[in-house]
């Protein structure tokens, strides 16, 4: 009952149709959806998955161009993105600047960050993550805007940093 009144609200703010509210540190809320197409074309939603927000983008990602069509190698080298990836954030969590929030998605997909102070951030979700057998890693931009009270953003496969690697 709660996530379709959540799931609601959220719809009725991103249609106008009731306004949201202004933190006094004029930022605003982040709400976002995550999920993927599987084979047969329906959308599998990332449930109770770790998303952060963070300050700072993770550079130095191997590149994804060269990946092998298919295979173990294939296997291998998504594996070793997502290895990199997670080692790279690991790494800066440390850093009590990093991390501006942390949030687990509803089973529909859908999180939420509230009073997040307007500037520039990433929406991270790594390692262990997956959906629908495959594992997930996005490493999305997202700037909360003064006077702007919502922020959304989707997380599928259009914006997922590794190719989803089917079983």
């Amino acid at each position: 009952m709660k996530r379709t009144v959540f799931a609601l609200f959220v719809l009725a703010i991103g249609l106008g149709l009731v306004p949201a509210p202004v933190p006094a540190d004029d930022g605003g809320m982040v709400t976002g959806t995550m999920g993927i197409r599987t084979e047969d074309g329906q959308v599998a939603h990332g449930d109770f998955v770790r998303v952060l927000l963070v300050t700072r983008e993770t550079l130095g990602l191997m590149p994804t161009d060269d990946l092998p069509e298919s295979g173990f190698e294939r296997t291998g080298a998504i594996n070793s993105l997502h290895s990199d990836f997670y080692i790279k954030i690991q790494q800066q969590l440390s850093d009590p600047d990093f991390v501006a929030n942390s949030t687990l998605t509803m089973e529909d997909g859908s999180f939420l960050f509230r009073d997040v102070p307007a500037g520039a951030y990433f929406i991270v979700v790594t390692f262990p993550s997956t959906i629908d057998g495959s594992k997930v890693a996005w490493q999305v931009p997202v700037t909360v805007m003064s006077g702007e009270p919502v922020t959304t953003v989707a997380l599928t496969e259009d914006n997922i940093l590794f190719p989803v690697h089917r079983r």
